[in-house]
This record gives C-alpha cells, sequence and structure tokens, in this order.
C-alpha cells in the first residue's frame, strides 16, 4: 500500500462528523534505495488532501524492542547512522511542511507505542496512524499482537 493510500484510509476510517480527535502519526523510514524525504513530502500532502494532519509526529527506527531483542526470524536493517542524526534528519524535514506539529523522536517502535498509548491517554483518546517503512509495520504488529 503507498503511503498516499495508507492516508486516504486513515482518513476515511477514523473521520467521525463533526468531531476531531487528536491525531498521532508513528513515521519511520530508512532505504538505501528510495528517498525518505520524498515520502515524508508525500505523505504530508496526501495527509492535507484528506484534511488530516497529525496534531503529534513520534519518529522512531524499525528497532522493535526498547531492549533491542528482536524475533529470531527477523531481519534488522537499522539506519548506518545514530539515532539523533536519523531524527533530526527528518524532524527538519517535516517542520519545513508541517510547523504546528510536535515532534517527538523514540529509538525503537515499543518506545514510540508507549509514546502513543500515554498521549492517547492524556487526551482522553487519539487516532493514532504507523506507517513509513513496512520494518516499521511488522515491528508494531509484533508488539500490539504478540504471539501466545
Amino acid at each position: 500500500m503507498s503511503l498516499a493510500q495508507a492516508a486516504e484510509w486513515f482518513a476515511t476510517n477514523t473521520y467521525i462528523a463533526d468531531s476531531r480527535k487528536f491525531c498521532v502519526l508513528i513515521f519511520s523510514h530508512y532505504s538505501t534505495v528510495r528517498d525518505g524525504a520524498a515520502l515524508v513530502e508525500d505523505l504530508t500532502d496526501a495527509l492535507s488532501k484528506h484534511n488530516t494532519i497529525p496534531d503529534r509526529i513520534i519518529i522512531t527506527t524499525d528497532q522493535p524492542r526498547e531492549d533491542g531483542t528482536t524475533r529470531i526470524d527477523k531481519i534488522l536493517r537499522l539506519p548506518p547512522i545514530p539515532f539523533s542524526q536519523f531524527y533530526s534528519a527528518y524532524t527538519s524535514r517535516w517542520k519545513r511542511l508541517s510547523m504546528d506539529t510536535l515532534i517527538s523522536g523514540e529509538p525503537s517502535v515499543e518506545g514510540a507505542i508507549r509514546l502513543a498509548r500515554e498521549i492517547s491517554n492524556q487526551r482522553r483518546g487519539a487516532q493514532i496512524l504507523v506507517t513509513g517503512s513496512i520494518h516499521l509495520i511488522g515491528g508494531a504488529l509484533d508488539i500490539l499482537r504478540p504471539l501466545p
């Protein structure tokens, strides 16, 4: 699914007439082939088109767990740069495109989900979109739906 399709799906499935819930975006993308900055622009355009601008963005990596563990069958590719540089690169791009959005960084998917839950609890609910990397989505599913 493309980011534009994900944005459309999210906007369509979270729309509530005459009401707007707080919107949190969890995003990560690292690739030696695709341009992450261009993906950020595409996602911002798609969310704007559907009138779904995130109130909060959480930048993360594809590292599933805070303690660094992964499933034995999981192939993990992390950026070859420190998280602070990875986070700064995406933060500066998001800030140019969506100046009012508060941006946070969490070096693991588990940490990003924990922060999103805290935000949702503080706001008495939130709509949360997790998108960017297929490895991010897989990590999020592993955390949200652990194997027995």
